[in-house]
């Protein structure tokens, strides 16, 4: 680290003396020469329900976009328990419907991790009341709630099929009924080799993509006789948006409301500059998820009054491009991730995280930042009252043609003091 102003973030796995995995962040700082340390600064925390909490939200949010493409339920479940065990980063996952016959079997209808396979094949998994019945997928299927096992060796009945359990690495394991409209259609269960895995905010995610993937395999099963529902399709995508923000909202309580006040600004703006119906759409949804890498910011640090040190500064600055990552690979029709990660850009190449200027920053992104500037000024935070509409439209007027675009400024100025716009 030759450059001492400059904080390195190092994620690592390491293992504690009971055995387990843990993720921990490092921050390092350089002060070599510097009196009176002399030496490196490193800070490290133990990140590990944070970066599983992540997962578990792109995993959702990338199956939510699968559904959007499939065309048939096999491949769409075969494509959610590929993103389960690839973004999820689950040890295991399987889907399986319930079978009428004589064993009450479950019917593997798609599956992926390693082992999973030849565990399933020996396990001869049913949703009978008995024997392999009692563990968490038939539990699941037989009462029709989810089901957490974070001791799964010891939670069901076969002896070999613990040693299998325990061999492949399935530690914990959760079960989620697959609930259709008309019938329950299936089960999705995962396997964790970690047993703090499926927290309660983890299990709220999982349950609503388990809601979402048992809609989306109905409408495909349908779709043979009529056109799938797409507006549907498109409020569960929303639904999916609107998650994040919660998610988002409960680690962060103190700026609640806010992704919602902005998106409502940034609507007006993109209205009062005429763009397209479908391109405000896109900015509405960016705007209402816009923080989402606060997601990966200690509460603490983002309520915090007073000045933040360096490293604590780096960490709130972070946040466009950890949003960028979560949102980088669902398939929106809207550039959404770009438009999150360039939000705290601004015109003359001071903003972050990349020092974009002028018309490199997308349009969506310049209107954003105003709304954002605009609405995080004006509005109360429990250290602060808010300084008003008058003083915020100040800032981003002195800053006009500098820091943000002036045409936005303009519109934004127009929509308070000629037009009646009011924050609600």
């Amino acid at each position: 680290m030759e450059n001492p102003a400059k904080v390195q973030r190092i994620l690592a796995h390491l293992r504690r003396k009971d055995g387990a995995w843990l993720t921990a962040e490092a921050a390092i700082r350089n002060r070599l020469g510097v009196a009176p340390i002399d030496g490196l600064v490193v800070t490290i925390r133990d990140v590990t329900e944070r970066q599983r909490l992540i997962r578990a939200l792109a995993a959702i949010s990338a199956t939510n976009a699968a559904m959007m493409r499939a065309t048939d339920e096999r491949v769409l479940a075969e494509q959610a328990c590929r993103i389960m065990v690839e973004i999820g980063q689950y040890r295991a996952a399987w889907i399986g419907w319930p079978e009428a016959d004589e064993r009450k079997s479950i019917g593997v209808v798609a599956r992926a991790g390693e082992g999973v396979d030849e565990y399933l094949r020996s396990a001869q998994i049913s949703w009978a009341d008995a024997g392999p019945g009692r563990g968490p997928t038939g539990t699941a299927v037989r009462i029709g709630k989810t089901q957490i096992s974070r001791e799964y060796a010891r939670d069901i009945a076969s002896t070999a099929q613990r040693a299998d359990a325990a061999e492949h690495g399935f530690i914990a394991c959760m079960a989620v009924p697959l609930a259709g409209r008309r019938e329950s259609l299936g089960v999705l269960t995962l396997y964790a080799s970690d047993a703090a895995a499926f927290d309660d905010e983890e299990v709220e995610l999982l349950d609503q993509l388990s809601a979402d993937l048992a809609y989306g395999i109905e409408a495909i099963s349908g779709r043979r006789q009529h056109e799938m529902d797409l507006e549907r399709l498109a409020r569960i995508m929303e639904s999916t948006i609107l998650a994040l923000v919660a998610t988002v909202e409960k680690r962060d309580p103190y700026t609640a409301g806010h992704e919602r006040r902005v998106a409502q600004l940034s609507v007006a703006i993109a209205g009062e500059l005429n763009l397209s119906a479908e391109r405000i759409r896109g900015l509405e949804l960016a705007a209402m998820i816009h923080d989402i890498g606060k997601i990966e910011i200690p509460a603490e640090i983002l309520s915090r009054p007073g000045k933040l040190n360096e490293i604590e500064y780096s960490l709130v600055k972070s946040h466009p491009q950890a949003g960028y990552e979560i949102l980088k690979n669902i398939d929106f029709p809207w550039p959404i991730a770009q438009i999150v990660q360039q939000h705290h850009e601004k015109l003359d190449g001071s903003g972050y995280p990349k020092g974009l200027r002028g018309d490199e920053i997308l349009l969506e992104s310049r209107i954003l930042s105003v709304a954002d500037v605009v609405e995080a000024i004006s509005s109360h935070r429990p250290y602060r009252p808010g300084w008003g509409i008058d003083v915020a439209l100040g800032e981003v007027i002195k800053a006009r043609n500098i820091q943000y675009d002036a045409v936005v400024v303009d519109a934004c100025v127009r929509l308070f003091r000629e037009k009646g716009f009011h924050l609600q």
